[in-house]
């Protein structure tokens, strides 16, 4: 590698106390710069003009009588609240020190239907067993639900501006097939992806030092983290372009873990003079994902309970099964 980043975590004081800490925040988000995109009435010219070119008649029988019309960056765009919790206590005595902390952050994103939320609690440790022996841990746990929002940007821009989102009926306004691109606002409502990400980070060492300039220290670090996605689609119709005559279900599971092994011995001499640091260790790695997915159609009902593949219909379903693993051996020196 190019370079090495050496990643410190918050950790106690050996001052015998307790020291409390809160932290807080809040504040929004929005989409500050907006394409500047065709009006109502604009599109209705160039509509006809297109339709003329084709030897189509004309798609607006008068475009005077349109004027700006929907703004689809406006009815999809939203200010997104973003806030975040965290409480922390740290401490020590002459044999230990501690540091704990929980927090939790919520973001909601600037397109609808794109939450997010994190938990996280963590407990850093360090154990003086003597003078010349530590040994300590640093674990992390974080769970994490959002939703993943459906891919309306492109929608955006090609949408056409001569229809509401909605009727006044309350349904969705059908594009009459002069654009492809359908309505977004529909797309935004008929979304139902989830996702649940719970991962496990930890890390135990040991550190002794012996004979004056001699430290030994080996520490052994896991990672594992599983995500759960449901992308469920329920029967709808807009228009002939836009239109799901099936509702259909598909459940993504997929596990990563990683752990790292890692073995160095360092000496350490100081002169008047001169100065040597040598570091020789040895380090492993491994790492493991897998991925199995599902999807069935003809789901019961909409109710999120139901979001599970048996609820659905055995005819046209798929499913599919990858891995990946690599391990990697290394051994490294220094010399200053």
């Amino acid at each position: 590698a190019n370079g090495v980043v050496l990643i410190t975590t918050k950790r106690g004081k050996l001052d015998h106390a307790t020291h409390f800490t809160f932290r807080a925040y809040a504040g929004s988000q929005s989409a500050l710069h907006q394409l500047s995109l065709t009006d109502a009435h604009d599109y209705a010219i160039l509509a006809n003009e297109q339709a003329a070119n084709t030897g189509n008649p004309a798609y607006f029988a008068n475009p005077d009588t349109f004027g700006v019309g929907t703004n689809w960056q406006n009815e999809i765009f939203q200010h997104a609240p973003i806030e975040n919790y965290e409480l922390s206590a740290a401490g020590g005595t002459d044999k230990m020190d501690y540091y704990f902390s929980a927090g939790y952050f919520h973001q909601a994103g600037v397109l609808p239907k794109s939450t997010y939320n994190r938990v996280t609690l963590r407990l850093n440790n360090d154990y003086h067993l003597t003078g010349h022996l530590k040994v300590g841990h640093n674990l992390t746990f974080q769970y994490v639900t959002n939703q993943v929002p459906p891919n309306v940007l492109n929608m955006l821009y090609l949408a056409d501006p001569t229809i509401p989102p909605t009727t006044p009926t309350g349904a969705f306004s059908n594009d009459n097939v002069r654009s492809s691109a359908g309505n977004p606002a529909a797309a935004v409502y008929y979304t139902r992806n989830t996702e649940n990400q719970p991962r496990i980070v930890g890390n135990v060492y040991g550190e002794l030092n012996f004979l004056g300039s001699f430290t030994a220290r080996s520490s052994f670090s896991l990672d594992n983290q599983r995500s759960e996605t449901r992308t469920f689609l329920p029967v709808y119709t807009v228009s002939p372009t836009q239109q799901n005559p099936t509702s259909n279900l598909t459940v993504d599971v997929g596990n990563n873990n990683s752990w790292l092994w890692e073995n160095t011995l360092t000496f350490d001499h100081q002169s008047p003079t001169q100065r040597i640091n040598v570091v020789g260790g040895v380090t492993a790695q491994a790492f493991y994902t897998e991925d199995l997915s599902g999807g069935r159609i003809n789901i019961v009902g909409e109710d999120p309970s139901l979001w599970y593949l048996s609820a659905g219909s055995a005819t046209g379903q798929t499913n599919s099964n990858t891995a990946d693993n690599w391990r990697m051996l290394s051994g490294l020196v220094r010399l200053n």
